[in-house]
């Protein structure tokens, strides 16, 4: 193809983004320029005057002049068309000219004044960290940054690495030192911690015993305070002889009763007992008579 394309790696330019894809993308655009008829002469950014935006910002009095120039681009970009329809149609005339190069009839004061009017209007943006562009050049400076220390800081992890590697074994050697001269004291130790495992086993036993004998105990506890409060209450009605006497004052009442009344009913068989044996003597009398009587009549009779 005739291309001036630079020496770059394929593995470059598969990455889709990059200086290496816009050094190719630039040369195929000169080539088809150069195809096309078309001779541009490289610009001269040395003699732009650079738009400083910052001190534009800066002034807030210039937000509704930025407005207005806004509306001016707008409506002025008509004439850049025109402009461009020249150039155009110019190089289009152009190329029917097979003999002679063809160069755009567009007339260069006219397009000097059209770029001075045109470019205070340009704003100079600051790149952002989302721009692709701006990555890989942060990319570009860290990479080298880190291409720099990487001698310096490799030779001292190499050193570290080492020194640790050295402690390390170090250690393991003092720990197998270790190991071997208190093996009899770890052994013991290990003794040892059975039997205090065996001993919190039994003082758990002990202790669950105790908590139980404990609810036990508080039962019976309990039960002997319960039947303290019994006995200390029959002794509170015991110890009380008010009940006692007024039985024993009514039983001696009873038996002065019974006294009397045993007095009485002796009174009364006495004069039963007299009146019965009145009256039997004065039956034995009038019986006596009678035979008397009787004995008497016969004795007549006869």
């Amino acid at each position: 193809m005739n291309i001036a394309i630079p020496n770059i790696a394929p593995t470059r330019l598969k990455q889709g983004s990059g200086e290496a894809v816009l050094a190719v993308l630039s040369a195929l655009v000169n080539a088809a320029i150069s195809g096309a008829g078309y001779d541009f002469q490289p610009i001269d950014y040395s003699q732009v005057s650079r738009y400083d935006e910052l001190a534009a910002v800066a002034d807030a009095e210039d937000e509704q002049g930025a407005d207005e120039i806004e509306d001016n681009v707008v409506i002025d970009s008509d004439d850049d068309d025109e402009v461009y329809v020249r150039a155009v149609s110019g190089s289009r005339n152009a190329k029917s000219d097979a003999d002679h190069p063809p160069t755009p009839k567009v007339d260069v004061e006219e397009w000097k004044m059209e770029v001075e009017r045109v470019a205070p209007l340009l704003q100079v943006r600051q790149s952002s960290l989302d721009d692709w562009r701006s990555r890989i050049e942060s990319a570009t400076v860290l990479f080298k940054a880190v291409e720099n220390m990487y001698p310096d800081a490799k030779q001292m992890l190499e050193r570290l690495a080492s020194d640790m590697d050295k402690s390390r074994d170090r250690i393991q050697k003092r720990e197998q030192t270790l190991a071997q001269q208190f093996s009899d004291q770890v052994e013991d130790y290990r003794v040892k911690l059975r039997e205090l495992n065996t001993s919190r086993d039994s003082a758990n036993v002990a202790q669950q015993t105790v908590q139980q004998m404990s609810v036990e105990l508080n039962q019976i506890s309990e039960l002997l305070d319960q039947t303290k409060r019994d006995i200390a209450e029959r002794q509170a009605k015991i110890s009380d002889t008010t009940p006692l006497i007024q039985v024993k004052e009514a039983v001696v009442k009873v038996q002065a009763e019974i006294k009397l009344m045993s007095l009485r009913i002796g009174i009364l068989q006495n004069g039963v007992l007299q009146h019965v044996m009145k009256q039997t003597k004065a039956r034995r009398e009038g019986q006596t008579i009678e035979r008397a009587d009787m004995y008497n009549g016969g004795i007549m009779f006869s």
